[in-house]
């Protein structure tokens, strides 16, 4: 929510999310949003 309220994609949030839980032993197979963010929705 932090990143989405200081103007990050829904990409970039994605990308942190995974880089911070990478070593995480389990995984859910989510998929990456389409279109890898584009603006903002408020």
């Amino acid at each position: 929510m932090q990143m989405h309220n200081s103007g990050a994609n829904v990409k970039d949030i994605r990308t942190a999310i995974d880089k911070k839980y990478a070593d995480a032993a389990t995984r859910t197979p989510t998929p990456m949003p389409p279109g890898g963010g584009g603006t903002p929705h408020h």
